[in-house]
């Protein structure tokens, strides 16, 4: 959003959007199962490859790029293992509640709270 005329963040942007899509349409077909998903293990490693021999001029695009080749193993765990989402939705929910009741304490409620001091004992 910041860089809106980074070509070269648009055409890194693109390349992964490309890889990805053929993902999901099968994560949305038959789920998260390593039978089906192995297909694409291909299309992820020449990604890589081909992203790890691309030399960005943009300050923008090769930070991207950097921190995508150095989560290469990471990044795709859920093309191994059954079960795994490819997104981070379930943990963002998880911690949602937490933010929020943080957010209401403003930070006066700590974990060796005294009864004695606290106005909710």
């Amino acid at each position: 959003m910041k860089n809106p005329f980074d070509q070269e963040l648009k055409e890194l942007a693109t390349l992964f959007g490309r890889l990805l899509r053929p993902i999901i349409a099968t994560i949305d077909r038959v789920g998260l199962r390593t039978s089906h998903l192995n297909k694409h293990k291909t299309a992820v490693d020449n990604f890589m490859d081909a992203l790890g021999l691309k030399c960005f001029k943009s300050d923008i695009a090769g930070r991207y790029q950097k921190r995508i080749v150095k989560y290469r193993e990471r990044l795709f765990t859920f093309l191994e293992h059954d079960g795994i989402p490819w997104n981070n939705n379930n943990a963002e929910h998880a911690v949602k509640y937490f933010a929020q009741y943080r957010r209401l304490t403003n930070g006066r409620i700590t974990e060796r709270a005294d009864c004695t001091t606290t106005w909710f004992c």
